[in-house]
């Protein structure tokens, strides 16, 4: 997001109490590794494409926030 995009959704999720977990802010993928505070996780998306990388993180991200899932690390690597 651009920093002012991100301070909007910032204050919007403020005022509705709702988290924000946002790529580059919060959590990045670099050099094959998940990375967000306390937590990373080596891993190589399954699927080819530079793309996937990004793609694979946002979905470690989702699980790791939203939390319910029987999703191990061995399962993501």
């Amino acid at each position: 997001q651009l920093p002012e995009a991100l301070a909007v959704l910032r204050c919007r999720a403020e005022e509705t109490g709702a988290p924000v977990f946002a790529h580059g802010a919060d959590w990045r993928v670099e050099d094959g590794v998940f990375r967000s505070e306390g937590y990373t996780l080596p891993f190589r998306p399954s699927l080819p494409g530079a793309h996937q990388w990004p793609n694979a993180g946002t979905a470690i991200a989702c699980i790791r926030q939203i939390g319910g899932f029987a999703v191990t690390n061995a399962h993501i690597q």
